[in-house]
């Protein structure tokens, strides 16, 4: 799962560093450098809280500054990627670090995906412009607690406001596609970390339809012994008449912020020897799986076409024309554990070399849908002026007296009075469209008409 949020100033710095969250991978620091720009600056192993404070106050080493507004100053974004319930369990409990080393490739797989996002405003003759930098500085943190103090393997990655041009100038980024790709960023961890696991011998099964998933031999009921904080949560939404799945996704953000206990220190071992106890109770078996299935890899070869066709179908249903972004999201998402980010990028670039689907820079259709898109214009521009109006007389005074306003009159108007088989009405949500063709409907109706809908 993953979340975004922008983050302060250097004085948000502290909450990335809690303590004893190394508990379980000693040799390894839980924080991290990453990216292209922390190359550039030298900035490598662990984040020393110091050069963290710095950076997301805008100080880059050398004595550049970053140009940005004072106020409400945006320090980085915080890309935080959470692994499954059953996967923090098998790995802090059950003790598998190989899961939480699953979990790093899986992060780091898509932090650069993220780094070829990264992109600046510059204004050149009065007209501002974005252009993508291919660098990023990134500071992660991994933690292994909920605020519950019950097992949850995540890292904060923040990506610091802050990027190289090819003059050597920083500049702040602009982050407004790291929001926007939210989703397939998510869709593209959830699919590195499924085929990692089992290629460690785990089975999965998938809890929904966009591609969350647990390990398969943990059962739903033992996953709710481990997530009080996601009890806490539900009931707070269910104040509000909402759960988990009818509750948008400022709703959640807004009730988990609203139900966040304070972080307190907790002795690991003590809670460790907890844990164990409530596992034996409810019967979990931590046993680590055997050998991989040879299987497995043929089904991910498999999973990229069958993903990617499914993605194609499902879109253009309703678009004829779909993104590069939303195809390789829904291909991932149901292909997850059958397929990767870079299976489904191959495939792609295959079916498009193969004349299957149509390519302009990153918008793509299908010659099917192409055809159909072709008939429907010719079908409309054919029919202009060949059918004699629903209605012959003025019907603006009887519809000035149905208490519409100028648009929706407008539009019946159009709708009565043209002389074109096929008309196109257009209207953003709430602006009354019902209620405008449910007066074209009664006035279509005293001339003899039936409107069918």
């Amino acid at each position: 799962m993953l979340s975004v949020h922008n983050v302060g100033g250097g004085k948000d710095a502290g909450s990335y560093y809690e303590k004893a969250d190394d508990y379980y991978a000693k040799d390894k620091s839980p924080s991290q450098w990453h990216g292209k720009g922390a190359e550039i600056l030298g900035l490598t192993g662990p984040v020393t809280i110091e050069e963290f404070r710095q950076l997301l106050d805008g100080n880059v080493p050398g004595g550049n500054q970053i140009q940005v507004v004072a106020a409400g100053h945006r320090g980085g974004t915080d890309l935080t990627f959470s692994a499954p319930k059953s996967l923090s369990m098998q790995a802090l409990i059950g003790g598998d670090d190989r899961l939480i080393e699953a979990h790093d490739r899986a992060v780091q797989r898509v932090l650069s995906y993220a780094e070829s996002l990264i992109s600046y405003r510059y204004t050149e003759q009065g007209i501002t412009h974005r252009t993508k930098s291919g660098n990023l500085t990134a500071a992660t943190f991994r933690h292994e607690l909920s605020r519950g103090c019950d097992p949850q393997l995540h890292t904060h990655c923040v990506i610091l406001n802050l990027t190289q041009r090819p003059d050597k100038q920083w500049r702040a980024i602009e982050n407004e596609t790291l929001y926007r790709q939210q989703m397939l960023m998510g869709a593209f961890y959830r699919a590195e970390l499924a085929q990692e696991v089992q290629k460690l011998g785990y089975e999965i099964r998938r809890t929904r339809a966009d591609g969350l998933f647990e390990l398969a031999h943990i059962t739903n009921d033992q996953l709710e012994q481990f997530s009080s904080r996601s009890k806490i949560i539900e009931a707070g939404l269910a104040e509000y008449g909402k759960t988990r799945e009818l509750a948008t996704a400022k709703e959640k953000e807004i009730i988990t912020i609203a139900t966040r206990p304070k972080k307190t220190d907790v002795d690991r071992k003590v809670l460790h020897e907890f844990w164990q106890e409530k596992s034996l109770a409810s019967q979990i078996n931590f046993e680590r799986p055997g050998k991989v299935s040879p299987e497995i890899k043929s089904l991910q070869n498999q999973g990229a076409n069958l993903s990617l066709q499914f993605a194609i179908d499902h879109l253009i249903e309703r678009q004829s024309v779909i993104s590069e972004e939303k195809i390789i999201r829904h291909a991932l998402e149901h292909g997850v554990g059958q397929t990767t980010y870079k299976e489904i990028k191959k495939a792609l670039s295959r079916q498009v070399s193969e004349g299957k689907i149509l390519q302009r820079g990153e918008r793509y259709t299908t010659p099917e849908a192409q055809k159909l898109e072709k008939e429907i214009l010719e079908l409309e521009k054919n029919g202009r002026g060949i059918v004699r109006p629903i209605c012959i007389k003025n019907v603006f005074f009887d519809l000035n007296r149905r208490g519409l306003n100028q648009g929706q009159r407008n539009a019946a108007t159009l709708i009565l009075t043209t002389q074109n088989q096929i008309i196109a009405v257009q209207g953003l949500a709430g602006t009354g469209k019902t209620f405008m063709l449910h007066s074209a409907r009664e006035l279509a109706e005293e001339e003899g008409f039936q409107l069918r809908g």
